[in-house]
């Protein structure tokens, strides 16, 4: 894939940012780096993995504030739509649908990262814009239109078909200039849950360290806010 600025004056451009100074990652707490990876056989099932896996390579996933990073992460303990709460038990061993237990929380931390003062590391392309997805639309439609796709929308970025977004990291992935340099350091994108906040994909060949690691507290304000915008419940 070829980097922005190489098509005519008028062509649609790949819009590339830097990364912020701190970004936000909620995690286990042995796992603040640990980047994700997965395996090439799964990489063709759209339930495998995380939306920007790449085969070969490793992504970290973080968001942009505190409270986006909360909510990437607890989306997956909603309860179903139409789920029926049974009544309350006082004797009962179990956590209702729609509740952070815990235990959840205790064995989990809020990270701030930061890939510090360097100069000279990869820009971050924004698929959150649309010229971005235009120029990458032309430059990926032979491996786009098989999927069905005929134009990267918001709803292709946030689509829960990993297929097709994983293709998408693959390519910014493997980018590089004429040194045979990485061109990228990852992708910067919409949260699905909330299309106002952003989240960052943070591939393995850029630098990102540990600046601050805060226990998850039942009273974190913005925990407690992102859990009520998701209908859950903090314990």
């Amino acid at each position: 894939m070829p980097p922005e600025g190489e098509a005519g004056e008028d062509a649609p451009q790949i819009r590339t940012v830097a990364l912020p100074s701190t970004v936000y990652r909620v995690a286990r707490k042995h796992a603040a780096t640990r980047y994700s990876r997965i395996r090439p056989e799964d990489d063709a099932d759209p339930k495998a993995g995380h939306r920007w896996d790449v085969v070969g390579g490793g992504v970290l996933y973080a968001a942009s504030t505190s409270r986006i990073a909360y909510v990437e992460t607890l989306g997956v303990l909603r309860p179903a739509p139409g789920v029926v709460l049974p009544v309350a038990d006082d004797d009962a061993q179990f956590m209702l649908p729609g509740s952070v237990p815990a235990d959840w929380r205790e064995s989990r931390a809020i990270f701030e990262l930061s890939a510090g003062h360097r100069n000279g590391l990869p820009v971050f392309v924004d698929l959150a814009d649309l010229q971005t997805r235009t120029a990458l639309g032309g430059v990926l439609r032979e491996f786009l239109r098989p999927m069905g796709i005929g134009y990267i929308d918001v709803p292709e970025v946030t689509s829960t078909n990993r297929v097709a977004t994983r293709m998408l990291a693959r390519a910014i992935y493997s980018a590089q200039d004429e040194e045979g340099v990485n061109v990228y350091g990852g992708i910067r994108y919409v949260s699905r849950y909330d299309p106002q906040e952003i989240c960052w994909a943070i591939f393995d060949h850029y630098p990102v360290e540990v600046v601050r690691q805060s226990p998850i507290e039942a009273s974190d304000a913005v925990l407690k806010a992102a859990a009520k915008d998701l209908g859950l419940t903090v314990h």
